[in-house]
């Protein structure tokens, strides 16, 4: 789960480059910086903090390292690229749009959140959520998020 902000300079580095790692390997807009194996995908630091920036607006440098809390991402510094397993990847999380309210260039959404128990097949929700974002560039931008529930 993504913390709550207002200020992305406020979030932790390691959320950022997990968000930037997943973005990469999931949206199309940043497919150039993902390359899949036999059994690892990889992801350049410079696609993460691409998606940083224009998604997240974040500007400031990122302190590249391996990572375990958000997925298996083993940074290589020589390489300067993250690697995971390309097998065996649970996205278990899913979200709901509420509503959807849209002023000039800025959309704030309200999304429930979800978690799957894979064993069970049930949906519990986890938390309500409020996401503003900025429309006025060539990517959206998430300014900010607060958990409302």
């Amino acid at each position: 789960n993504f913390p709550d902000f207002t200020d992305i300079k406020a979030v932790e580095n390691d959320y950022i480059i997990a968000y930037g790692v997943w973005e990469s390997l999931k949206n199309p807009a940043f497919a150039g910086g993902a390359v899949a194996s036999e059994d690892r995908v990889y992801v350049t630091a410079e696609s993460v903090e691409k998606v940083a920036k224009e998604e997240l607006g974040y500007d400031s440098a990122l302190n590249h390292h391996s990572l375990e809390q958000f997925g298996d991402f083993k940074f290589d510094v020589i390489t300067s690229r993250y690697s995971a397993p390309s097998y065996g990847i649970d996205v278990a999380g899913y979200a709901k749009v509420k509503s959807c309210e849209v002023e000039g260039d800025t959309v704030e959404l309200t999304v429930d959140c979800y978690q799957d128990d894979v064993e069970t097949g049930q949906s519990t929700l986890t938390a309500v959520r409020r996401i503003v974002m900025d429309l006025s560039g060539e990517l959206p931008m998430v300014k900010s998020v607060e958990t409302l529930e």
